[in-house]
């Protein structure tokens, strides 16, 4: 339209012309001269009388040109750096709407998967060999029908019942030592190990490890458990060749003996777990994005010749299942979002050179602008081509929607309800051909409506 489409191309480029861009028609977007409203005092200036005035200007750099933004446009930039929803009204909990197409989906191809696959009702392989591998062994005897029936586990156990007591055997027979290795008995735990000697067992203990008379005394009177050292008293020694045998090392080792003969010991495990493994794997900030980073459905336009048309608009139904796109070639689309199909195609080229009586057929228009009706009840777009609008029924209205629909573009197939007299001399209202079938049952049509004829070139 009349906005400034260079992109992302740096504007110091143009510094040196008397235009900033160009628009979606390929002409030039002059540069303003007050837009910046002079040096920087004149813009503080400037900026103050606003803020006393209740305004809020921004500079539009891209367009070079000042933009006030309004009460609404405030809140939802405040929403948006707040981390909510931009539109207050949007509910962010809606409940889903199922899925819905006026096609049989036998015709349509959708749920295909609803039938069994045939590999269900045919007998299987494997199945096959295990049948087999047990009847060979019922065959030779190693199994039989208590084992099949789940009467016994083991094969074993039906060998100890038919084996006959009286029978010779072999005294020896070269098991063994097999056996005594297979046999399970109690698991094997190791005693605990002593604790190492301290300062108090060295033959030169420092001089607070040594005890006084009076501590003697005392620890004489306690029982040899509750003792610090239990019956070894500190002694220093003048060299290692000096000390004896130790008195009570007899005793030790035979309480030592009896508490692990008497005390039972158990095997406990330790739970081996990483600290680090109990915290919480924090998302990595390249995961956090907001928008999709992978194609998942690709639309793909039909088009005759070498080269594809090219997208200009596209809008998208307010229940988000539909999706329409305007091109080059001057038709508009009509998609199915979730399984790309394409629904229908308007040549609405045709239809405004049909309204404006152009004879020269061969000129194709395209469409630079879209949109779709934002209220949910009411099925239709507009859609802009050259000097004209055109209204168009997309036919995908449910029950309680079609009255709504048919009621609204009730007044536009009869030319309008244009009451202003400017109005009507700057507005022309032509209704268009007959409309396509609607894609469900209740809608009334499918297709362009009319078409709103101008003076002037109109911008998206």
């Amino acid at each position: 339209g009349a906005g400034n489409r260079i992109g992302r191309v740096p504007l110091h480029w143009y510094d040196e012309y008397d235009h900033i861009g160009y628009d979606a028609h390929g002409k030039k977007v002059i540069k303003s001269a007050s837009a910046e409203g002079g040096d920087r005092i004149d813009q503080a200036i400037a900026g103050a009388d606003n803020k006393a005035k209740g305004k809020f200007v921004i500079h539009d750099v891209l367009n070079d040109k000042n933009v006030e933004l309004s009460a609404r446009q405030l809140e939802l930039i405040r929403r948006i750096q707040n981390g909510a929803y931009a539109h207050p009204e949007f509910d962010g909990n809606a409940e889903y709407i199922d899925y819905f197409s006026g096609l049989d989906p036998e015709i349509s191809g959708l749920n295909s998967n609803l039938y069994e696959p045939k590999a269900k009702f045919q007998p299987s392989k494997w199945e096959k060999m295990q049948v087999d591998s047990m009847l060979k062994k019922l065959e030779k005897g190693q199994i039989n029908m208590d084992y099949l029936t789940g009467k016994i586990r083991d094969m074993n156990d039906a060998h100890k019942k038919n084996k006959d007591p009286n029978q010779p055997y072999l005294l020896w027979n070269g098991d063994e030592e097999d056996e005594l290795n297979m046999k399970k008995g109690p698991q094997h735990i190791a005693a605990p190990k002593l604790p190492p000697p301290g300062h108090a067992e060295s033959y030169i203990p420092p001089d607070e490890y040594i005890p006084t008379e009076e501590e003697i005394k005392k620890w004489e009177e306690m029982d040899p458990k509750e003792r610090p050292h239990g019956l070894l008293i500190p002694k220093k020694f003048p060299n290692l060749r000096s000390v004896g045998a130790y008195e009570h090392s007899v005793r030790e080792m035979f309480e030592r003996c009896l508490d692990l003969y008497l005390c039972p010991r158990v095997m406990k495990r330790r739970l081996n777990i990483d600290p680090e493994s109990l915290v919480p794997q924090l998302p990595k900030a390249s995961d956090l994005r907001p928008f999709p980073t992978a194609k998942c459905i690709e639309y793909q336009t039909p088009f005759e010749g070498d080269e594809p048309p090219i997208i200009r608009c596209i809008t998208p139904s307010p229940n988000g299942q539909f999706m329409a796109s305007g091109a080059s070639d001057g038709y508009v689309r009509l998609w199915e979002v979730e399984t790309g199909r394409l629904l229908r195609s308007w040549n609405l080229s045709k239809a405004v050179m049909t309204a404006e009586n152009d004879g020269d057929g061969e000129t194709i228009k395209p469409v630079v602008g879209l949109q779709w009706n934002p209220n949910k009840s009411h099925h239709c777009l507009v859609a802009v081509v050259g000097k004209c609008a055109v209204i168009i029924a997309t036919g995908t209205e449910g029950v309680h929607d079609a009255e709504l629909t048919d009621a609204l573009l009730m007044a536009s197939r009869k030319g309008g309800n244009v009451t202003n007299a400017k109005a009507a001399k700057a507005v022309t209202w032509e209704p268009a051909a007959e409309g396509d079938q609607p894609l469900t049952s209740h809608g009334k049509k499918s297709g362009p409506v009319c078409v709103l004829r101008t003076k002037s070139e109109m911008a998206s």
